[in-house]
């Protein structure tokens, strides 16, 4: 594996870079969310957009269920109960200029502030016309106080 970037969160609801490569792509995150009373949903974003997604997560723990995303971003996993959380995600993508789909799947893991924990089996597509150059991972709301982003060339 490559390491192509490595970036950190401070008080940020998302961080972004530069990516110009194509083929297996993994992204590690980590991190500590603030999350202000609310659940909050960890969304990856391609190019900048907010349409064109389709993901789905299968969530066990201290509560299960499956929960599709909306056309927003790739769905990873959230908070829960409102409740600040120490987080994880391990997600691996393909991404090919002659194919226009960029897929991917994934896992994460929430360990909220009231002990309880949340676990995430996650899938996702983002269907593009276009190069993808550019990476975004972050929260619908509140805020990573601290917190790490890698990306890879595998």
């Amino acid at each position: 594996m490559e390491l192509l970037h490595e970036l950190s969160f401070r008080n940020d609801k998302s961080i972004s870079c530069s990516l110009n490569r194509s083929g297996m792509i993994k992204i590690l995150i980590s991190g500590e969310l603030a999350a202000e009373g609310r659940d909050h949903r960890l969304l990856i974003h391609f190019n900048g957009e907010r349409k064109s997604y389709r993901s789905f997560v299968h969530m066990g723990g201290d509560a299960g269920l499956n929960e599709w995303g909306d056309e927003t971003g790739i769905y990873t996993g959230r908070n829960g109960w409102g409740v600040d959380a120490t987080f994880m995600v391990d997600y691996t993508f393909t991404i090919n200029p002659d194919y226009q789909k960029v897929t991917g799947s994934g896992m994460s893991a929430f360990a909220l502030g009231d002990n309880r924990f949340l676990g995430y089996e996650s899938h996702g597509v983002f269907v593009t016309s276009r190069p993808v150059s550019m990476i975004e991972v972050g929260f619908t709301g509140g805020k990573v106080r601290i917190g790490d982003l890698r990306v890879y060339h595998i």
